[in-house]
C-alpha cells in the first residue's frame, strides 16, 4: 500500500484492511516534523505520534471502536482539529471493527501556556475588551465590524443570551481578525461550548475551581473572576495569572485592587477590571502596572445595538482606543 499524505479536517471512509495498514503508511503534513514512534497504549490500541515542539499528529488504531472514540475525544479536548476515519459501513458501535483517527493535538499544558502568554501580549497592546451582550445573532458581524473600525480588536461575548454562541461562530467565520472570548462561563459544559464554538479565551464572574480545571484540561485560556485575596489565592493555585477584577468600582476600585493584589504581584498576576469602568476613569486604570486591560461594557450599550447604530458604537470604540494610545503609546 502506498504512503498516504493526509490533510486534516474532513472525514474519509476506509475499509478494514486500510485501517489496519494506516499505522505504517501515514505521512504527516509538511509542517510537522517527520519523526514517528509507535507504541502500545493499552489492550488492542496502537498509536502513531508524529510531533514537533508544539503539535502532535495522532493516529489511533483500535479493535475496540468505543475505546478508540473515547481516546479520540480525549485528544480532541486539547486539539486544534480532528480527522476521523470511519469504517465503510459507517458503524461506530461494532466492537470488532477498528477505528483510525488522525488529529492535530497541542501538547498541553505547554502550548496552553504559550497561547495564554500570546493572548496577554495582545491584551496589553489593545488595552480594552468590549464586553457584549447580543440578543440577535444577526447583529454580531456588523457590531464587530463597527468596533474594529473604532480600533477595538478584542471582544468578550457574554453567555447571557441564547444568541451568544451563534454570534461567536459567525464572527469567527466572517471577521477573523477580531479576537473573541466568551464570558459568564459558569459551568464546565459552557467552557466546552465556548471552546467548540471557537473562543480564543474564556472569562467568568467568579472563581469556580471546577470550571477553571476543565478550561485548563481542554486547552482554553481562562480568566476567573476575583474580588478577595482568597479568590486570588485559589486562582493562582489553579494556575491562572490573568484574573478578572469584578465588580471593580463597587468593590473599592483601584485602591482596593492595589491592596488585595500586593501579596501576589511577585507571581506575575495581572488583572482585567470590569464594573464601573468607563471613559472617565479608564486612563487611571490603564496606568496601573497590575492592569492588563479593561473590560468595557460601555463600548456597545444594548440600546445602540438594538437600534443598529453602528456609527455611534464606532465612535465609542474610537474614544476608548484613543485613551489606550495616550496611556500606552
Amino acid at each position: 500500500m502506498k504512503q498516504q499524505n493526509l490533510a486534516l479536517g474532513s472525514d474519509v471512509i476506509i475499509d478494514e484492511p486500510e485501517a489496519a495498514a494506516l499505522a505504517a503508511t501515514t505521512a504527516c503534513p509538511a509542517e510537522f516534523t517527520q519523526t514517528a514512534a509507535a507504541w502500545n497504549d493499552g489492550p488492542g490500541i496502537r498509536s502513531l505520534h508524529q510531533r514537533d515542539l508544539e503539535s502532535e499528529v495522532i493516529l489511533i488504531i483500535s479493535e475496540q471502536a468505543d475505546v478508540a472514540c473515547e481516546m479520540a475525544e480525549l485528544h480532541k479536548f486539547h486539539g486544534i482539529t480532528m480527522r476521523r476515519w470511519r469504517m465503510a459501513d459507517n458503524d461506530f458501535s461494532r466492537q470488532s471493527r477498528p477505528l483510525a483517527t488522525l488529529g492535530c493535538k497541542t501538547t498541553a499544558p505547554l502550548l496552553l501556556q504559550a497561547m495564554t502568554e500570546q493572548l496577554s501580549i495582545h491584551l496589553q497592546r489593545t488595552g480594552v475588551i468590549a464586553v457584549l451582550m447580543i440578543d440577535r445573532a444577526d447583529d454580531a458581524v456588523p457590531l464587530t465590524r463597527a468596533l474594529l473600525a473604532g480600533g477595538v480588536d478584542c471582544i468578550e461575548l457574554t453567555l447571557r443570551t441564547d444568541a451568544a454562541l451563534e454570534s461567536l461562530r459567525r464572527i469567527r467565520a466572517e471577521v477573523p481578525e477580531m479576537t473573541v472570548g466568551v464570558g459568564t462561563i459558569l459551568t464546565p459544559q459552557q467552557a466546552h461550548d465556548a471552546r467548540d464554538a471557537g473562543a480564543s479565551f474564556g472569562v467568568a464572574p467568579g472563581m469556580n475551581p471546577r470550571v477553571v480545571a476543565e478550561a485548563k484540561r481542554i486547552g482554553l485560556p481562562f480568566a476567573p473572576g476575583i474580588c478577595t485575596p482568597t479568590d486570588i489565592e485559589l486562582a493562582v493555585e489553579a494556575g491562572c495569572r490573568v484574573l478578572k477584577f469584578f465588580p471593580s468600582e463597587p468593590s473599592g476600585g483601584l485602591a482596593y485592587l492595589r491592596a488585595i493584589s500586593a501579596p501576589f504581584m511577585h507571581l506575575g498576576v495581572q488583572f482585567i477590571p470590569l464594573g464601573g469602568v468607563g471613559p472617565a476613569n479608564a486612563a487611571q486604570y490603564l496606568r496601573e502596572p497590575s492592569v492588563l486591560a479593561l473590560g468595557g461594557s460601555w463600548l456597545a450599550p444594548k440600546d445602540l445595538i438594538a437600534k443598529g447604530d453602528w456609527a455611534a458604537i464606532t465612535k465609542l470604540a474610537r474614544e476608548a482606543s484613543d485613551i489606550v494610545k495616550q496611556v500606552r503609546p
